[in-house]
């Protein structure tokens, strides 16, 4: 692990995003602005040398950080970078506002706080494609579940990878038990 991936880390436990249990808690990222700025410039630091034109992000989280993100590279790289943001409708991503416009012909990067299993990313990098956009980079906060570019399409950049145990709905001990679970 680099310095800047440890000062990340350091960062991200600080804040109780992750937990000393390996655990990832993203609520805690959008309540503190400042925290968002820290991880953003460094999801821009990693998305830099793509050439980005435009950052996605998926439904309202993702949209928070494609903005953020997309501010940092826009002075990072001294060019304009946009942001725009797919919905999930009825169980498929799609464009809102006229937001799938924006990335015609343009270098994509799909951002969002994780990813377990690499679906939500290759979806919005699905629904990017249909728009004639190129996605030339995907960027999480946390890897969950050892997610490749492969998966998902695109080369993927985090800023930390947790090994976490996924499980299908049906088959997880935590949605099977009456305990609730305290994001906060």
């Amino acid at each position: 692990m680099s310095a800047a991936e440890r000062e990340i880390r350091d960062t991200l436990l600080a804040a109780r995003v992750l937990q000393e249990d390996n655990s990832f808690n993203r609520n805690v990222i959008y309540t503190d602005p400042a925290l968002i700025r820290t991880i953003s410039i460094n999801l821009a630091g990693r998305l830099m040398d793509n050439q980005i034109d435009v950052v996605v992000g998926p439904g309202t989280y993702g949209a928070i950080l494609a903005v953020f993100v997309a501010a940092d590279l826009s002075l990072l790289n001294r060019r304009k970078v946009r942001s725009a943001i797919v919905t999930k409708v009825g169980g498929t991503f799609e464009w809102q506002r006229g937001h799938g416009e924006l990335v015609a012909n343009q270098n994509v990067a799909v951002v969002a706080d994780e990813t377990v299993t690499g679906d939500t990313l290759r979806d919005v990098i699905r629904v990017v494609q249909s728009a004639q956009g190129k996605a030339t980079a995907a960027a999480v906060i946390c890897n969950c579940g050892d997610v490749t570019a492969e998966m998902i399409g695109a080369p993927l950049f985090s800023l930390v990878s947790l090994d976490l145990e996924s499980h299908a709905e049906s088959d997880c001990p935590l949605c099977r038990a009456p305990t609730p679970v305290n994001v906060w």
